[in-house]
């Protein structure tokens, strides 16, 4: 099976999915929470989360890079990473994204909280330390309450390189497809086991901020 039939078929598989996700949701049909979650509840439902992002992601990231090489990498992330992203925070009932101090899609850009940690952890990298992984339960402007999990994503240098290495170092095709494509990146010039983000989970912990599905109210 070639790379481009490989891809059409995640596609049609993806836009399948999304579409009953979205049937479910207008209904009120999505698995619904039991009242508001523990602290430890939440906490074993982020690490679900994250895992299942990781989980769910890399693999066909992985295959498009040893298919199409970089330049297709780039067009899978383009069009399916945030949909994917998507699609398991539905399915989790919580809200997920992936953040960087350096991204390349606008959409990942980090709020205010993930900020503080993300310089915080780039400063602790920079001392040559490890970085593990954060929860806190925070007051949002509301009054609600909800846990904050923070998962760092180190850079794997590699295959990874072809997309997110020294800028001088990219194909031709590669810088062309990023201007076209991230005209604002910022996510070049990594080296392996630099921090290159992180997977950010936010489940609330209040049953009034969940609708009647039981997902979060968006911000």
């Amino acid at each position: 099976m070639s790379a481009r039939t490989g891809l059409d078929g995640a596609r049609r598989v993806l836009a399948a999915a999304a579409l009953v996700a979205s049937t479910l949701t207008a209904l009120g049909r999505l698995p619904a929470l039991a009242g508001a979650p523990t602290e430890e509840e939440a906490r074993r439902r982020a690490d679900e989360a994250s895992e299942a992002l990781v989980q769910e992601l890399m693999p066909r990231l992985g295959a498009a890079l040893n298919e199409g090489g970089p330049s297709e990498g780039i067009r899978v992330c383009s069009e399916i990473a945030q949909a994917i992203t998507q699609e398991v925070g539905s399915a989790k009932s919580l809200v997920l994204k992936r953040t960087s101090l350096r991204t390349r899609n606008s959409a990942n850009a980090p709020d205010a909280y993930e900020r503080r940690w993300l310089e915080q952890a780039q400063t602790a990298r920079d001392r040559g330390e490890a970085v593990g992984g954060t929860y806190e339960v925070v007051e949002t402007p509301d009054g609600t309450r909800e846990l904050r999990h923070l998962r760092p994503i180190l850079f794997p240098g590699g295959i990874c390189s072809g997309c997110h290495g020294p800028a001088d170092e990219l194909s031709g095709e590669v810088r062309e497809l990023l201007a076209e494509r991230y005209p604002d990146d910022r996510a070049v010039g990594f080296e392996a086991g630099d921090l290159r983000g992180a997977i950010s989970v936010r489940v609330t912990l209040d049953a009034s901020a969940t609708g009647p599905s039981g997902t979060p109210r968006p911000d």
